[in-house]
């Protein structure tokens, strides 16, 4: 239950927020937004990891969601900036591959560790 409760907040947020976080992206820059996402997605990280209270965990969660909100936009405009319009076809391609494999791995391996323990 609280796991899906989590999901369901990260992904909350992440519909709230990822329009203004384009636009904000936009004005001060693609590589600063990634860089403030993943700071604060290393931080939700580091509160998933050292607290176990509900609360703490939603607090996570919010911080995660918010994190991909500054992430997202900003690596898609990056990516469109840094192809020509004959290889963006390939480039987000290959992104969205990528994205399903670590997904995917991450998923498996979060699944094991916790069996071997």
């Amino acid at each position: 239950v609280v796991y899906g409760l989590m999901t369901s907040i990260t992904g909350l947020v992440f519909l709230i927020t990822v329009f203004p976080m384009g636009i904000i992206s936009s004005r001060i820059g693609a590589r600063s937004m990634i860089t403030w996402g993943i700071s604060l997605n290393i931080f939700a990280l580091l509160v998933l990891l050292f607290f176990e209270q509900i609360p703490m965990l939603m607090v996570s969660s919010i911080l995660m969601g918010l994190s991909w909100s500054f992430i997202q936009p900003s690596f898609g405009s990056l990516l469109a900036s840094s192809s020509t319009p004959e290889e963006r076809n390939y480039v987000f391609s290959l992104n969205g591959f990528s994205n399903l494999i670590g997904v995917s791995a991450g998923t498996v391996l979060g699944g094991y560790f916790p069996s071997i323990g």
